[in-house]
């Protein structure tokens, strides 16, 4: 990524040898976390970290060297094995930049800056290779598919050998000037032939729009160049243990003992429509298996025994999506590899930006209908698969699953836990796009549940955040 204005005399191996030290530098990972830890949402910390440069001068200076080009830098170099440069802290210092830009409007247009800049030359390196290739593959004239212009007059020379007119040019170039004589018409025609036209397939790729959205991460498209495949998201979930004597009990968490706890009427007029839809929940649940194992743990957590934990999922991502068919294809190389075998997720982890991952998550939506069913459930059931493994049994109802796991990713993002502590990557944006998808496939999971295990099930889910609020409205009455 060198820039066009760099002098071509500097030694870019001796560049290389100074980053390969650098990296090396004994104590550079406990900088960067102590660094992080110190400009996490402080105000004061951030700016003055963001205006630390080479020579102690603004960093507005281009010409200045500064920390913020200094940590873009090491995020977005990777491991060079032939040049024996390894780089164990690009994580580290992504993570240090988004500490600085969180809460912070003049750190994030600098580091925005930045970053923008390194994408825009890379964007400019790709359309340079792009054009020496297309360059290359018309060298010899225009290629099928050209302007019929082109193809008329290439018409009269064509039962003439490409041999023949090389070595007739070449025959041509040996002679004397004064055995050329060259005229304007001469010269304007030969200006004319040595530009040749474009051809009708060079026109179309131009025309190419770029893809919008999400794109896997092996062929780089998504919903509009690929609306039949189906998109998941690389992801990382582990188990979670709650006691029952710390709210772990199945009924106080989806809200069951609440919701049976409600009166039978509410004299108050304010919040009639909310406590007539939770009360169809509490009536569809009364009864039922569910009801009486959850009135029953709660009986006996209030008379001081304790009942056994439950195990719970809770999932997080770096934001990086594959085509599910793309993902088995990987697979499959990955491990007929003839020099390097990998298993399943070690490769998958190199194509989720070196970020741990164990579990595709199926990012269904109103623009996925021309995919398969078939692949959906396929993979719903490698989802459910990956689950069963992870808690040791497998869920009764995957609905209240993936509401736990929400409840549980939404209670670490506002208690501010730090969310690339399980898998190595993941900033609070990935996981906050994770949390939508996910509501969107509750709503999916909600709609399928009464067809595919009860009606109580989805009435409960639906009804239960009206439960909450006559709740509350019911504990903020005078007495």
């Amino acid at each position: 990524l060198y820039p066009k204005s760099m002098d071509n005399s500097i030694d870019k191996d001796a560049l290389k040898e100074e980053w390969r030290q650098y990296f090396d530098r004994p104590g550079l990972e406990n900088a960067f976390q102590i660094l992080t830890g110190l400009c996490s949402k402080h105000a004061s910390t951030q700016l003055l970290l963001s205006n630390v440069s080479e020579d102690g001068g603004s960093n507005d200076d281009a010409d200045n060297l500064n920390l913020l080009t200094l940590c873009h830098w090491m995020e977005s170099t990777s491991d060079n094995t032939s040049s024996d440069i390894k780089n164990p802290n690009g994580i580290l210092a992504e993570t240090l930049l988004d500490a600085l830009k969180e809460g912070n409007e003049s750190s994030s247009v600098k580091i925005g800056a930045i970053r923008k800049k390194t994408r825009d030359r890379k964007r400019e390196l790709a359309d340079e290779r792009r054009n020496k290739a297309l360059k290359g593959m018309s060298a010899f004239g225009a290629m099928a598919g050209s302007s019929a212009g082109a193809s008329a007059s290439a018409g009269a020379s064509s039962s003439t050998s490409m041999f023949a007119s090389m070595f007739g040019g070449l025959s041509s170039s040996l002679m004397p000037s004064s055995a050329q004589p060259r005229t304007r018409a001469s010269s304007a025609k030969s200006s004319e032939a040595a530009e040749p036209a474009k051809p009708a397939w060079m026109a179309e790729m131009e025309a190419l729009g770029d893809e919008k959205g999400v794109t896997c991460a092996v062929c780089q498209e998504g919903r509009t160049f690929q609306p039949s495949e189906l998109l998941g998201l690389y992801a990382y979930m582990k188990k979670v243990t709650i006691a029952a004597g710390q709210g772990g009990a199945t009924g106080d968490i989806d809200g069951t003992v609440m919701l049976l706890s409600l009166p039978m009427s509410l004299p108050r007029s304010s919040v009639e429509a909310w406590f007539r839809k939770a009360r169809i929940a509490a009536n569809a649940l009364e009864g039922s298996s569910h009801a009486i194992a959850a009135m029953n743990a709660a009986n006996s957590a209030s008379s001081g025994s304790s009942g056994r934990s439950n195990h719970f999922v809770t999932t997080v991502s770096a934001g990086n999506a594959i085509h599910c068919s793309c993902h088995s294809k990987a697979k499959v190389a990955d491990r007929n590899h003839p020099k390097a075998p990998k298993s399943e997720w070690e490769g998958a982890s190199l194509r989720n930006s070196r970020v741990t991952c164990n579990v595709i998550l199926p990012l269904v939506s109103t623009k996925t209908s021309s995919v398969p069913l078939m692949s959906v459930e396929n993979a719903l059931a490698d989802v459910n698969n990956v689950m069963t493994n992870t808690l040791g049994v497998r869920p009764k109802s995957t609905l209240w699953s993936c509401l736990h796991d929400i409840r549980f990713l939404l209670l670490r993002m506002a208690y501010g836990e730090a969310l690339n502590v399980d898998c190595g990557g993941g900033s609070s944006s990935s996981n906050f796009l994770l949390a939508l998808y996910q509501l969107y496939s509750a709503d999916m999971f909600a709609a399928n549940a009464e067809h595919d295990e009860s009606p109580e099930v989805s009435k409960h889910a639906r009804n239960l955040s009206y439960g909450f609020l006559v709740g509350e409205d019911i504990v903020d009455l005078p007495t």
